[in-house]
C-alpha cells in the first residue's frame, strides 16, 4: 500500500490530487503500491502497453523521446501530485514518451483492476478524473498558445511557476537549465539567455541544478504583463 501524501502545491496546477478530498487520495493510496526508483531510473519507455495509473508522491518525473538519429527530447516535467498513464488505461493507447527519475522518486503505481473497482465504487472519484482530466486538457491547449504568441522568456516564467514547489520562503525548482531547454524545445545558448533576463529582472535565482523563484506573486504579475492577458482562476 502507498502512503497517503500531501495535498500538492497549486503551482501543480494539472495535478490529480489537487482539491481531491482526502478520503479519496487514502483510497487511492491503499490501493496501490509504493515503488521506488534511483535518480535517472527508467520508469516506463515509449510503447509500453501494461496500463495502470500512475501518481508521483516524491521526486519527479521527466519525459522524453528520442529520434532515429539519437537525439532525445524532453518534453514535460510531473512533480508530486501528478499523474500519468490514463492514456493507456483509459484508451489502450501505447506510452508515448520514456518516464525517468528526477532525483530519488517515488511513484504510487496502481494496476487496472482495483482502479477500475474503486472507480465504480466512488462516484466522486470518475467526477473529480473528468475535471482533471479537463483541466490538462485546457492546459495543453495554452501551452500550444504560448508556442504561438510568446517569447521564449516568457513562456520559461510561465513554466517555472507551473513547475515551482514551496520551500519555506522560496520556491525551488529542482530543474538543470539542460532539462529546461529539452522541456521548451529550445538550445541551451536561448535557454541560458532567457534565464540571465529574469535574473536580471530579479524574479529567480539559480542555483546548482535548479532555479529558484523568491516571490511567486511578482513573477505571476510579470508574466500578466508580459502576455498582455489577465490571468485566468480555475474554480
Amino acid at each position: 500500500m502507498a502512503r497517503p501524501m500531501k495535498t500538492p502545491p497549486e503551482a501543480a496546477l494539472g495535478g490529480l490530487l489537487r482539491d481531491m478530498p482526502p478520503d479519496l487520495q487514502a483510497d487511492l493510496a491503499r490501493i496501490g503500491a509504493l515503488v521506488r526508483y534511483r535518480p535517472g531510473q527508467l520508469i516506463h519507455q515509449r510503447g509500453d502497453r501494461k496500463p495502470g495509473l500512475s501518481i508521483v508522491v516524491s521526486g519527479a518525473v521527466l519525459f522524453s523521446a528520442t529520434d532515429a538519429e539519437g537525439v532525445r527530447v524532453a518534453t514535460t516535467r510531473m512533480n508530486p501530485g501528478d499523474s500519468f498513464g490514463e492514456f493507456t488505461l483509459f484508451a489502450g493507447l501505447p506510452r508515448t514518451h520514456d518516464a525517468t527519475a528526477i532525483g530519488e522518486t517515488e511513484i504510487n503505481q496502481i494496476t487496472r483492476a482495483p482502479f477500475f473497482a474503486l472507480l465504480d465504487r466512488r462516484p466522486a472519484l470518475r467526477d473529480h478524473l473528468l475535471k482533471h482530466l479537463t483541466r490538462n486538457l485546457a492546459l495543453a491547449v495554452g501551452w500550444l498558445d504560448d508556442e504561438r504568441r510568446l517569447p521564449l522568456r516568457t513562456r520559461l516564467a510561465k513554466r517555472l511557476l507551473e513547475f515551482a514547489a514551496p520551500d519555506e520562503d522560496t520556491h525551488v525548482v529542482n530543474i538543470t537549465q539542460h532539462e529546461l531547454a529539452e522541456t521548451l524545445g529550445v538550445s541551451r545558448v536561448a535557454l541560458g539567455q532567457a534565464v540571465a533576463f529574469l535574473r536580471g529582472e530579479e524574479l529567480i535565482e539559480t542555483g546548482y541544478g535548479a532555479i529558484i523563484v523568491r516571490d511567486i506573486e511578482a513573477l505571476s504579475g510579470w508574466i500578466a504583463a508580459e502576455t498582455g492577458l489577465e490571468p485566468l482562476t480555475v474554480e
